[in-house]
């Protein structure tokens, strides 16, 4: 049997089938929990209160959605939820143990799996030191596969600011991550 689509299962839930919304969850929990991560400096307290508000404003409101592409106006909500929570909160730093960040594959030998950890790690902190102007149109870009359109939509800005802020925000991660680069190679 064809399974409905996201923006059908939405359309449903709109017309008070709460099933639907129960499909629509199921789809999308681990992408939302993981933008909510990501945008939220790998803070999985401050990710998890977001990730639920998400889907609670969803529930509660889904008299504003009005079709067209249901995973933009998800991560728009997760989006703002991530804000208002941040707003809230002191700002965060990255610490130590969010340095360690355990690698999903353990077949890897030790060896690279220490490596694996460790640029994971850089790449982590370095997109946490990204000014959130630059980072959330990084991170819909490069992990959540918007559309330059599609981000600026979601951003409120022209389509050539979201190409402009995610080309300085891979120019600044390359300035930060490419000393560490050259030293572990032995260059300088």
């Amino acid at each position: 049997m064809h399974e409905p689509a996201e923006d059908d299962l939405l359309q449903q839930f709109r017309n008070g089938d709460v099933s639907a919304f129960v499909e629509y969850y199921r789809r999308n929990q681990a992408d939302v929990f993981t933008f909510c991560l990501r945008y939220c400096d790998n803070d999985a307290a401050v990710a998890s209160d977001a990730f639920q508000e998400t889907f609670l404003r969803i529930y509660e409101h889904i008299g504003s959605y009005r079709g067209g592409n249901p995973r933009a106006w998800t991560l728009t909500i997760a989006r703002n939820m991530c804000i208002s929570i941040f707003r809230k909160r002191k700002p965060l730093r990255l610490e130590a143990e969010h340095l360690n960040i355990e690698s999903s594959d353990l077949s890897l030998g030790p060896e690279f799996k220490y490596e694996q950890e460790t640029l994971r790690a850089s790449i982590e902190h370095a997109i946490g030191e990204l000014p959130l102007s630059l980072r959330e149109p990084f991170l819909l870009r490069e992990f959540e596969g918007l559309s330059h359109a599609e981000i600026a939509e979601q951003l409120d800005i022209t389509v050539d600011s979201a190409r402009q802020r995610i080309w300085r925000a891979r120019q600044f991660l390359r300035q930060l991550l490419l000393p560490d680069f050259l030293a572990d190679r032995g260059e300088q």
